[in-house]
């Protein structure tokens, strides 16, 4: 649905939002608002006949399962 690259983009930028440590300030508002853009402008490149809601659905999930996937441990967890 949306190509790799632009898939790392909206990743980052919906880790910059959702994972931003205070959500009251003008920082996360603004963190927030490019996201919701980004998500805008892919919705109407790659998402024609795909209801926004759907589609923003879909983009969300694929960003959290793009980011889990790069959230490695830097260290082993210790043995039991």
């Amino acid at each position: 649905m949306i190509p790799s690259e632009e898939l790392a983009q909206l990743a980052a930028l919906y880790d910059r939002f959702a994972n931003h440590l205070d959500p009251l300030t003008s920082e996360w508002k603004r963190c927030k608002q490019e996201y919701h853009e980004a998500l805008g402008d892919l919705h109407q490149r790659f998402g024609v006949g795909i209801a926004y809601e759907e589609f923003r659905r879909e983009a969300q999930r694929a960003c959290f399962l793009r980011l889990r996937a790069q959230d490695k441990p830097t260290t082993p967890p210790p043995k039991a």
